[in-house]
């Protein structure tokens, strides 16, 4: 089926356990049956793909998957309007899978300092202000900085958290 962009409404939806309140992924189309069939074929997704697996424990449970339209829009405003609604549940706390890329999977080394696989980090218009702010001033690309905060997280994360957990423990013990 052929769709003309100029004239299609587009959906932007949003998937969830049949009779439930969590949305697990957010996107957009033009045809709302015929995408969930093409989400219910979970091999659209690679192996460890956070949305396959929902899918997968689903299916395998005895449940069902349902597809909800959240908007109509135009093609042309479809994809901020999905991006709006992904942020929307992800503030309220809607486990989406297609905000989180699986840990472990799809992470490759770098050659020569370049890396091997790009990822998509989601951020906060806050987050977006404060590096573009941090990139005038360094003259430094927004990835570097990226980067050196996770180099630094990953150096230091565990050393973080026993403090934190210390002074929990602390609190704890005063109150």
């Amino acid at each position: 089926m052929t769709v003309n962009r100029e004239t299609a409404v587009v959906h932007i939806y949003g998937l969830r356990r049949i009779c439930g309140t969590e949305f697990r992924y957010i996107g957009q189309t033009a045809n709302l049956r015929g995408r969930l069939q093409q989400h219910l074929r979970v091999e659209e997704c690679s192996v460890g793909h956070p949305k396959r697996i929902w899918i997968e424990e689903e299916l395998a449970n005895g449940g069902g998957v349902e597809i909800v339209s959240l908007e109509e829009c135009s093609w042309a405003t479809a994809t901020d309007r999905e991006k709006y609604w992904i942020d929307h549940y992800s503030m309220l706390g809607h486990r989406l899978t297609n905000v989180a890329k699986p840990v472990g999977t799809g992470l490759g080394r770098s050659v020569d300092g370049i890396p091997k696989e790009r990822t998509t980090v989601f951020l906060s218009d806050e987050q977006v202000k404060r590096l573009e702010a941090l990139k005038e001033r360094t003259g430094s690309p927004v990835a570097d900085h990226i980067r050196r905060a996770i180099d630094f997280y990953l150096e230091f994360g565990d050393w973080l958290h026993d403090i934190e957990t210390k002074i929990d423990r602390i609190i704890r013990n005063v109150v």
